[in-house]
């Protein structure tokens, strides 16, 4: 069968009759090929929000099944609702993701200037830890200082406690 017989047996082509594929039990339908066509939704000008049937193997598909499951296209105010809903649709999406990006990119600064004020606080932090550092070892010199006059004290202080002993004898 050419491409042209499929188009007008499904229903794309000039005919206004829908043939090809069969019914399954559940109500789906099985394309040339043999698989089970996928149920689309149009959103063309021409069909918006109309259903239709398509080769379950893709877009790229050999078989080039298609075909829609009522016979009328939409028509009248529901038509035009539905196309007003889409453009809606399609305007609230561009905005989603304009926000986004706006929001991704002052995410992007916020991260910059944090990354910033926190490499600040390191190395404010660091040298108050090199500050802190020098001033420990400071008192520990210190401490060892007075360790030693104390040693000293008590060693003075027994020699001389020794010597009063010695001469009261």
């Amino acid at each position: 069968m050419s491409n042209q017989q499929k188009k007008q047996a499904s229903g794309s082509g000039s005919s206004s009759s829908v043939r090809g594929g069969t019914r399954l039990q559940d109500g789906g339908v099985v394309c040339y090929c043999g698989r089970d066509a996928l149920v689309r939704q149009a959103w063309t000008d021409a069909n918006p929000g109309r259903r239709f049937y398509r080769c379950g193997e893709g877009w790229k598909s050999a078989c080039d099944y298609f075909r829609w499951p009522d016979v009328e296209p939409p028509s009248g105010w529901q038509k035009q609702a539905l196309l007003e809903a889409r453009d809606q649709l399609r305007l609230q999406a561009e905005e989603l993701n304009t926000l986004r990006s706006r929001l991704a990119s002052r995410g992007e600064e916020a991260e910059n200037e944090s990354t910033v004020e926190l490499s600040e606080a390191v190395e404010k932090l660091k040298k108050e830890n090199e500050a802190l550092q020098v001033a420990n070892h400071k008192l520990l010199e210190k401490k060892i200082s007075l360790r030693q006059v104390y040693i000293v004290g008590c060693v003075g202080f027994v020699c001389g406690v020794v010597t009063l002993i010695q001469k009261m004898k």
